[in-house]
């Protein structure tokens, strides 16, 4: 509130509207909760709804400006309160449909997945397991090798 403090009109040095100032201006109850206020939106953005979720029996009675020394002390817990609603948000989706392209991107990955799927099904009934494999005995190997398969993956970067 230094700052606030700083431009405050002091006692004959300026004239206001044409009116010599005579008296040291005083800071006002609504300047000192609007600074309250600024102060914690400049902290986190959705600090001063959680203060006036948390606060808010205590703010029917006191003003904002009174409260915050309690606001202060409780800062670190009511920003990690905030971080975890973060990261809970950002584990979150809503999506009610796909729209155009999106919706045929998603139907060719599926289609791609489904065909992957069946050579996949080919692939385990074709390879011959280890015991259906000659061992040579001299160099104690198993003498069949299975195919190596290289399957395509369709990416596509998100917006």
């Amino acid at each position: 509130m230094a700052f606030v403090e700083d431009i405050l009109l002091k006692a004959n040095s300026l004239s206001h509207h044409g009116d010599l100032i005579t008296e040291n201006e005083e800071l006002s109850p609504a300047l000192e909760n609007f600074v309250v206020l600024k102060w914690l939106k400049l902290i986190h953005p959705d600090l001063s709804r959680l203060v006036k979720q948390r606060y808010g029996t205590g703010l029917r009675s006191r003003t904002l400006a009174s409260i915050k020394a309690e606001v202060s002390q409780a800062l670190n817990s009511l920003l990690d309160e905030i971080r975890a609603s973060d990261d809970a948000k950002v584990m979150r989706t809503a999506t009610v449909g796909f729209q155009g392209e999106d919706r045929k991107y998603i139907a060719k990955a599926r289609q791609i997945a489904n065909i992957l799927d069946d050579h996949l099904e080919e692939s385990e009934k074709s390879a011959p397991f280890p015991s259906d494999c000659e061992f040579n005995n001299e160099i104690s190997s198993v003498e069949c090798v299975p195919e190596p398969a290289v399957l395509r993956v369709q990416t596509r970067q998100s917006p």
